[in-house]
């Protein structure tokens, strides 16, 4: 009767809804907007982490950039308080290509709040010399 009792209780509570692991992340996508509305066939983000970075201010964990398809990309991320910005390559397919910048995001006081499950954030970018 006991081993029934501990049975019928670790069967309870492993049927418990505890949250799994995919309940910490969100899916963020992120859409590029460029000075003068084209449309960057391809926008790659810089390497440097020290100009480009996508980082948790918690955990101090950086994400590395996706490649801007038609100025969208997509990553998954923990939720959480992000710093964010970056240098890039934009290629408009005709082939003019020219480099831009993230950098509205790049300071504690202009962080943004990643906590639902889907995010959009728009990323408003300006051309560099």
């Amino acid at each position: 009767m006991k081993t029934a009792c501990i049975i019928v209780s670790l069967l309870f509570l492993t049927s418990c809804n505890m949250p799994g692991r995919e309940d910490i992340f969100t899916d963020v996508s992120l859409k590029a907007i460029l000075p003068d509305g084209r449309n960057a066939v391809l926008i790659t983000v810089d390497g440097d982490e020290n100009v480009s970075f996508f980082r948790n201010i918690n955990t101090r964990e950086n994400y590395p950039y996706p490649r801007f398809t038609n100025c969208m990309a997509s990553m998954k991320v923990q939720k959480g308080v992000y710093i964010l910005g970056f240098d890039g390559t934009a290629d408009f397919g005709d082939g003019t290509v020219r480099r831009v910048r993230c950098s509205r995001h790049r300071q504690p006081s202009d962080a943004v709040n990643l906590m639902n499950s889907d995010e959009i954030l728009t990323l408003e970018l300006t051309y560099l010399n």
